[in-house]
């Protein structure tokens, strides 16, 4: 179990580090998901990939990171049964009249007061935030969910550089910000990447990760055509 120290404590870090996302497409969650969590069925939509990559994304030796958001993007598109086009079409911004809003989840690392690695924890915090149930209570503190019209307005928020759109976004953010798409056969190693970014002064990693079918290839040719990422491997 992972408490967070009180008010006051000098464990959170006094300088502000580089900011850390983890933005992950759930083709497994529906987009517009308002349904309680099956507790004894976490595996039909696969909330238990949600549970590891949530786990994976804010612990580090038992540790939370408090420099780290968690991004969950709900895919599983109402308009289309197939994944891919519905990814391909909300990056690109261009999706049916019919598509349902984007629905999507944030747990920042720095706001979390009450965390537990554990699926029925996670879970049944993700059930109540998704059913507009949470409350004051300390182990929503840190969760949100939000709704955008696409991927691509979320990515263009956070500050990726986008190749086709000459305004819109957070521009100031632009600046400070480079993105990975994270790819196993990548000839590119992440650790090169990630020194040529440290020295661009970069505030903003946006890792993009897939959950537990991956990143299609074709999802990540649409990600490097109409944004400025780059395509890296960790292994």
């Amino acid at each position: 179990a992972f408490q967070l120290p009180p008010a006051g404590s000098n464990s959170r870090p006094k300088c502000r580090p580089v900011e850390r996302v983890f933005l992950v497409p759930f083709g497994s969650i529906p987009a517009k998901c308002k349904q309680p969590v099956n507790l004894d069925r976490i595996y039909n939509r696969r909330i238990d990939v949600f549970c590891r990559c949530l786990v994976s994304a804010l612990q580090c030796s038992r540790q939370l990171r408090y420099d780290t958001n968690f991004v969950a993007v709900l895919s599983q598109a109402a308009w289309t049964n197939h994944i891919g086009k519905a990814l391909r079409s909300s990056i690109a911004g261009i999706l049916p009249p019919e598509a349902e809003p984007t629905q999507f989840i944030q747990i920042r690392g720095a706001d979390l007061r009450m965390f537990y690695p554990y699926e029925q924890f996670i879970a049944t915090t993700l059930s109540r935030v998704l059913a507009g149930e949470a409350d004051e209570h300390a182990r929503f503190a840190g969760w949100h969910a939000h709704q955008t019209s696409s991927i691509r307005d979320l990515l263009m928020e956070l500050g990726v550089q986008s190749r086709t759109a000459s305004a819109g976004g957070n521009r100031d953010a632009q600046r400070r910000t480079t993105a990975f798409v994270l790819m196993e056969d990548s000839p590119a190693h992440f650790e090169d990447a990630l020194k040529q970014a440290a020295g661009h002064d970069v505030e903003r990693l946006v890792f993009i990760v897939g959950d537990h079918d991956g990143i299609r290839r074709d999802v990540a040719k649409c990600l490097a055509r109409e944004f400025d990422v780059q395509t890296v491997r960790l292994g």
